[in-house]
C-alpha cells in the first residue's frame, strides 16, 4: 500500500531532476510512502520517498483510482497533482475574539491552512494568542505560525500582507517580507489596550471563513444639541468596526428631534458619517425635518452602502441645525449596520 512500483519507459536509465511520473494507484496510502521505479525491460532504479506539500506522506495524499502525478527533485518525489483540494483551495480555519485578551484560530469546515507552501494541520483545540506588550487603539495583523506541518502559534503585526509570489505558496496571503508567516485575520486594541467584540466595537475579523459582522447603537438618554452645522450624536451611536478591502457595508439611522422650547420652524437635518462626525459630504445623503412647538418628529437618515478600505472604520450618526432654537434628540435615536457577509 505503501510502496508504490512502477514501470517506466525502456528510456529511462537513472532519476533526473525534473523526471515527472504518472500513474494510476491501485491503494490508497496510509503512511509514509515510496516510489520505486523500473526501466522497461531492466533493472528497478530505487526506492525514493514520496513528499506532498513540503513533508513526507502521512497518508491519505495518494487514493486509489485517482492519477498522480509526480516529479523527482533530485532527492525525492513531490505529489503535485492528485484529484485533491488544490493548496489554494485551503482556508480550513476561523480566528475568533475569545475575552478582552485572547483570540483564537480554531478548525473550521476541516482542519489545513497553508503555511509557506506547506499544508499545515490546525490543532482540534485550536491556537490562542494572549495580547502582550501591544498599543492602544491600533492595528494589527494575525498570522499563523507552522513547525512541522502543524498550526503551533499564532503572533500579531503591524506589518500589512502581501500575496506571496513564491513558487508553491503563490497566492497565500503572508506577512510582507516572511513566506513563513500566513495571514488568518486582523484585530484592534481598544482604548484600553483590550480585544473588543461587542455592538459598539466590531474588532476581530477572520481572514477565512468570515461571516461579516453587525453592530448597533441607541441614545440611553436625551441629548441636547447645539447650533454646529455637522456634529456626532453622543459616543452610543459611534460604531466602531474593522473591515477587509472591497467589502460593502450599509447603515441606516433614525432620528427623534424636539424643541423643547415650543419654537416653530426648526429645521433639523439627520445623517449618517462613515469615518467623519463633521461633514455633511460624508453622509451620503440626508434627511430634513422642520420641528413645531415641543411634538416629537421622527427622522430617518437615507440608508447608505459604502465599499470598505482594509482596516478600521467606523459610522455615527451625525446632525445639523439650520438655525432657530436648540432642539433635542431623544432616547430611542439609534444607527445599526452590517459589512460584509
Amino acid at each position: 500500500t505503501n510502496t508504490i512500483a512502477a514501470t517506466g519507459s525502456a528510456a529511462l536509465s537513472a532519476y533526473a531532476a525534473g523526471l515527472e511520473v504518472r500513474f494510476l494507484p491501485a491503494n490508497t496510502n496510509t503512511g509514509a510512502t515510496t516510489i520505486n521505479v523500473t526501466q522497461s525491460g531492466a533493472s528497478a532504479l530505487g526506492a525514493k520517498n514520496v513528499f506532498f506539500n513540503g513533508i513526507a506522506c502521512v497518508g491519505g495524499e495518494i487514493r486509489a483510482n485517482v492519477p498522480c502525478v509526480m516529479v523527482y527533485d533530485g532527492t525525492q518525489f513531490n505529489l503535485v497533482a492528485n484529484g485533491l483540494l488544490n493548496i489554494s483551495d485551503y482556508g480550513q480555519a476561523q480566528l475568533a475574539y475569545t475575552d478582552t485578551t485572547h483570540v483564537k484560530l480554531s478548525p473550521f469546515n476541516g482542519n489545513k491552512i497553508v503555511v509557506n507552501g506547506v499544508v499545515c494541520t490546525v490543532p482540534d483545540a485550536g491556537v490562542s494568542y494572549t495580547i502582550s506588550a501591544l498599543a492602544s487603539s491600533t492595528l494589527y495583523y494575525v498570522y499563523a505560525v507552522a513547525t512541522s506541518g502543524a498550526i503551533s502559534s499564532i503572533e500579531v503585526s503591524t506589518t500589512v500582507p502581501i500575496a506571496s509570489t513564491t513558487a508553491g505558496n503563490k497566492g497565500t496571503q503572508i506577512k510582507t517580507g516572511d513566506e513563513t508567516r500566513s495571514l488568518v485575520g486582523m484585530v484592534r486594541t481598544d482604548g484600553s489596550t483590550l480585544f473588543a467584540d461587542t455592538a459598539t466595537q466590531r474588532f476581530v475579523r477572520s481572514w477565512f471563513n468570515d461571516k461579516g459582522i453587525a453592530g448597533y447603537g441607541q441614545l440611553g438618554s436625551p441629548v441636547a444639541l447645539s447650533s454646529s452645522p455637522w456634529v456626532g450624536v453622543g459616543s452610543s451611536t459611534l460604531l466602531e468596526f474593522l473591515a477587509w478591502e472591497g467589502e460593502v457595508g450599509i447603515c441606516t439611522a433614525d432620528f427623534i428631534f424636539t424643541d423643547t422650547s415650543g419654537g416653530v420652524g426648526q429645521i433639523m437635518y439627520g445623517g449618517i458619517g462613515l469615518n467623519t462626525a463633521t461633514s455633511s459630504g460624508s453622509t451620503g445623503g440626508y434627511s430634513v425635518v422642520t420641528l413645531n412647538n415641543i411634538n416629537y418628529y421622527h427622522c430617518g437618515a437615507p440608508n447608505r452602502a459604502d465599499v470598505m478600505t482594509v482596516g478600521y472604520n467606523y459610522y455615527r450618526m451625525i446632525y445639523g441645525i439650520g438655525g432657530g432654537n436648540d432642539p433635542t434628540i431623544h432616547t430611542g435615536s439609534g444607527i445599526s449596520y452590517r459589512v460584509g457577509g
